[in-house]
């Protein structure tokens, strides 16, 4: 028997799969299991979410090229798509920074979308990979060494944290072995 100053659920741990318990409080234990399972759906979706943005941040624009520049130095944003800009609208500059000096690696993106007219007729993609890749480019001094940039795949990425995981793995069990070892040999 509750008293009146019991909370009313106080003894719902004793009960089993919601049996007797009050209609309120089964609707309840209900809106609860289904706000569990809407959370776990909602982490899948955002992780679903993410791989898509992954996958489209590696993939190229219908219509555009993306190309990979070498020996930029220090050259900006700015240098590279002033330049481009020559060969069609410019859809990304995206120069690659040192992560701890935060100094230019000397490698830049840039993708172009075909635009405007080349030798009398309208540009496409692959006239504008041509052209782009025939020219030589001097941007400040600096002669840049133009490529078509290789797309890169998920699977090549999935692999290498599968073999970063692996290597992990591997140098514990090294250290794990060494530290074994000195153990026994202090033991003797």
């Amino acid at each position: 028997r509750q008293s009146s100053a019991d909370p009313v659920g106080e003894g719902l741990g004793q009960i089993s799969g919601g049996r007797g318990l009050p209609p309120y409080l089964r609707l309840r234990e209900a809106k609860m299991l289904e706000d569990a399972r809407d959370r776990s759906r909602s982490r899948s979706r955002s992780r679903d979410r993410k791989k898509r943005q992954k996958e489209d941040k590696n993939a190229v624009p219908p219509g555009c090229i993306r190309l990979f520049i070498k020996n930029c130095g220090n050259l900006g944003d700015v240098q590279l798509e002033t330049h481009f800009a020559y060969y069609g609208s410019i859809n990304e500059v995206t120069v690659l920074y040192d992560k701890k000096t935060g100094k230019s690696r000397g490698v830049a993106f840039v993708t172009l979308r075909a635009q405007g007219v080349y030798k009398g007729k309208r540009n496409t993609a692959s006239d504008l990979r041509k052209w782009v890749l025939s020219e030589k480019h001097v941007v400040g001094g600096l002669a840049l060494e133009v490529s078509e940039a290789d797309v890169k795949r998920p699977e090549d990425e999935e692999r290498k944290q599968h073999e970063e995981r692996v290597e992990e793995r591997r140098q514990a069990r090294l250290e794990r072995e060494q530290r074994q070892g000195k153990d026994t040999v202090t033991e003797e």
